[in-house]
């Protein structure tokens, strides 16, 4: 049994990996933006998974959230950083707080939460991180712009160990 803590668990790639990983007897630290939508899974796992509510563009609720999983969970062992903000349309219709929301979240957020996790692994000896990008980074098509450029600077580093 491995313990995995997951952002932006709330649909998509991530839910599937934690239903598998549930199924297999694993334990999941899932955190998500909004409150109650991994209620189905809570009733039918229980303990093995747990629950917070995490906004990635709240760098202090970060290290709170992250602090707390490992508290309360003792050990992870792997760290999948998943979650992201997609915005689509013009470049030029979208307005500076959106663009800066797209960053924030996609790119900063994804960033502070490595760096909350990656003393946690040292201290425990070690723990593997893994960060979800996307095709997206690679390439930009009509009306998806911000999102691709958010995307790209995640798409360099997938799947790092820490010591």
């Amino acid at each position: 049994m491995q313990t995995w803590f997951i952002t932006g668990a709330s649909g998509g790639l991530a839910s599937r990996i934690i239903r598998r990983l549930l199924d297999r007897g694993d334990r999941v630290a899932a955190t998500v933006r909004k409150p109650g939508v991994l209620d189905d899974l809570q009733s039918q796992y229980g303990s093995q998974l747990w629950q917070a509510n995490l906004d990635l563009t709240n760098s202090r609720q970060i290290a709170e959230v992250v602090e707390r999983a490992f508290l309360e969970l003792g050990t992870i062992d792997v760290f999948v950083n998943n979650a992201a903000y997609g915005l689509y349309g013009a470049v030029e219709e979208a307005s500076d707080r959106q663009i800066e929301h797209q960053f924030m979240t996609n790119v900063l957020g994804s960033l502070r939460a490595a760096r909350a996790v990656l003393p946690f692994f040292r201290k425990q000896g070690g723990g593997h991180m893994v960060q979800i990008s996307s095709m997206a980074g690679h390439y930009s098509i009509p009306g998806m712009g911000l999102y691709c450029s958010s995307k790209y600077s995640k798409s360099r580093d997938s799947d790092n160990v820490a010591s």
